[in-house]
């Protein structure tokens, strides 16, 4: 295999090798289900296993010169699509190359391809909107070449929604081709946003459901990384069943324990002079671009309310996640008795899509804080008077 670290979905794997071995491969799959699941991973060993020049058992051998060059996103047969910041220069989006980045975009996807290499669950991201339509029209070319040494064809596009963002013109130059498709060409569409496709796409494709990993699978994964328990059940819990963001908050666990702490001083106990840090951070988060860190601090502030609903409901329930802060829901719970905690966590996912939106970060989040405070029936005039 090209990933020993993948947790493969053998069913899937199994169902596209065995239509190989009879000659029924379509033409064009979906992969799609949550992000962080391995679903891009599964695109590039299939595509290793369809050219890989000593298959063992079912798998790519991994070691061949086109497994490695596939692994290392250098051969001449499989062609990556990813989203792509736009550029002002119109001819050198037609051109439909990667001379549209700049060099710290460049830099950013070397690395981000050189992460992907090793690790299965990496994310190529450069926070771009959209496919541009140029990287169609180049496919185009290349599609009219000739294969090398005869082997397959295959074309992945990751985040495969975003063809669809905005102008629809790529996903429509992509049915273009997707209506006559080279013979021996495989299309791995991957995607978290299913019912961003066009319809007409997903009618030319067949289409794989990746569902989100057992919590007991992700323990097991951890546990090569990490040997505190505590640790362990904490992340699993808070991954949901996507591997990809528990690998993400096991890299992050120490900095995630002091943003609790932080939501904590600034929703509960009303600490102002943790209103600058908390926006600070926000900021800070922004400036760094890694948006997987972005989402996780929303998300901790949802996993903090929901520990707190649950433990308002049964002390001892399973669902609490961070059961080493059950002394400040305690405090919490007694504080605010007629708190509604469900609309704190609407709250937090409507600044979340503000976000999303690029708003003015520094003012929604004093937004938050006070639309927080109101749901606990706090007047914030009176902290200010203090």
């Amino acid at each position: 295999m090209i990933y020993n670290n993948l947790i493969l979905n053998n069913s899937i794997f199994n169902t596209l090798i065995r239509a190989n071995k009879i000659n029924r491969l379509p033409h064009a799959v979906i992969f799609h289900g949550d992000d962080g699941i391995g679903k891009e991973a599964h695109a590039i060993e299939f595509a290793a296993y369809l050219n890989c020049n000593f298959k063992s058992k079912g798998y790519a051998c991994g070691n061949c010169s086109n497994c490695i060059r596939i692994k290392s996103f250098q051969h001449g047969n499989v062609k990556l699509l990813v989203p792509m910041p736009s550029s002002k220069n119109s001819s050198k989006i037609n051109s439909g190359s990667l001379h549209t980045l700049s060099k710290s975009q460049f830099d950013t996807y070397l690395k981000s391809l050189k992460s992907k290499s090793k690790n299965p669950y990496s994310k190529i991201d450069l926070n771009a909107k959209s496919i541009p339509i140029g990287l169609i029209r180049q496919l185009r070319k290349d599609l009219s070449m000739s294969s090398l040494d005869n082997g397959w064809k295959i074309v992945m596009i990751f985040d495969a929604e975003k063809l669809c963002t905005g102008n629809q013109a790529p996903a429509n130059a992509l049915l273009k081709i997707l209506e006559e498709p080279p013979i021996k060409t495989l299309f791995i569409l991957v995607t978290s946003r299913f019912s961003r496709l066009l319809e007409t796409i997903k009618s030319r494709c067949q289409c794989f459901y990746f569902g989100n990993l057992p919590i007991d699978e992700i323990k097991n994964y951890l546990k090569f990384y990490e040997k505190k328990l505590e640790k362990i059940n904490i992340i699993s819990k808070m991954s949901e069943g996507n591997l990809g963001l528990a690998l993400k908050l096991l890299n992050n666990y120490e900095i995630i324990l002091k943003d609790l702490e932080m939501i904590i001083n600034v929703y509960f106990k009303l600490k102002t002079n943790y209103f600058r840090i908390f926006q600070d951070r926000l900021l800070d988060l922004n400036r760094i671009g890694n948006r997987e860190l972005f989402n996780i601090f929303f998300l901790l502030q949802i996993q903090l309310i929901r520990d707190i609903i649950f433990f308002k409901i049964d002390e001892e329930s399973n669902h609490i996640i961070f059961k080493n802060f059950k002394t400040e829901y305690v405090m919490i719970i007694k504080k605010y008795p007629n708190a509604d905690f469900y609309s704190m966590i609407n709250m937090v996912d409507g600044a979340y899509a503000y976000e999303q939106a690029n708003v003015n970060l520094s003012l929604n989040a004093l937004g938050l804080i006070f639309d927080m405070h109101s749901c606990l029936k706090i007047d914030n005039t009176k902290l200010f008077n203090h």
